[in-house]
């Protein structure tokens, strides 16, 4: 017998006829499977232990009853216990997904800014999304990419300041990108020299 399980098992009723049904097929002497994929979006199975033979038919639901419904009961709990952490997982993983559209977004429209030559424009886009990208990479969890966006947001804010002559500020946002990019795997250097190369590059792409 095999029962698709489409949602989490938290109703008293369709866990009543799920016994039931699995009882039956196991007093059948049949294999069960349950395929808990819908949960997970994976082809995973739980299937039950083969039925113990019991010589006597006539005492088959009297030695089987107490292990059937042990059996049954690890299941439901097993597939509803799994059900939880899949749907949290799927949580965590939209608001990812989220996350990154959001960063898409006001990455695009900083960037637009920073080309234009407007400073004030520029640096206020610029300054937004490092707060946006510093409040998203600040879980221990969060994807590197939000960490590696927010220190080339620091290189192009100094390189705003350099071309008003703002060496002050420049040395700043230069200091908060090599410390940003010490912080996190990269490959190559961290020094200025390195970094200023690597955001002339990306400046230097097609729009």
């Amino acid at each position: 017998m095999f029962i698709e399980v489409h949602e989490l098992l938290t109703s008293s009723a369709t866990r009543e006829m799920l016994s039931i049904s699995l009882f039956a097929e196991i007093s059948r002497g049949n294999r069960v499977a349950i395929n808990i994929s819908p949960l997970c979006g994976d082809n995973s199975a739980h299937t039950l232990q083969d039925p113990i033979e019991i010589p006597s038919r006539q005492g088959l639901i009297k030695n089987r009853r107490p292990a059937v419904a042990l059996q049954i009961t690890a299941l439901i709990l097993f597939v509803s216990v799994l059900g939880c952490a899949c749907k949290q997982q799927s949580a965590t993983t939209n608001h990812w997904q989220e996350a990154e559209k959001e960063s898409v977004r006001r990455g695009n429209e900083a960037r637009s800014k920073y080309r234009s030559g407007d400073y004030q424009a520029a640096k206020s886009a610029l300054l937004d999304l490092l707060q946006f990208l510093d409040k998203v990479s600040y879980p221990p969890n969060a994807p590197n990419e939000f960490r590696e966006d927010a220190m080339l947001t620091c290189l192009r804010l100094a390189k705003l300041e350099e071309r008003q002559g703002h060496d002050a500020e420049k040395a700043t946002y230069m200091k908060q990108a090599v410390t940003r990019c010490e912080s996190f795997p990269l490959k190559g250097k961290c020094d200025e020299d390195n970094l200023r190369e690597l955001i002339d590059r990306l400046d230097a792409l097609p729009k």
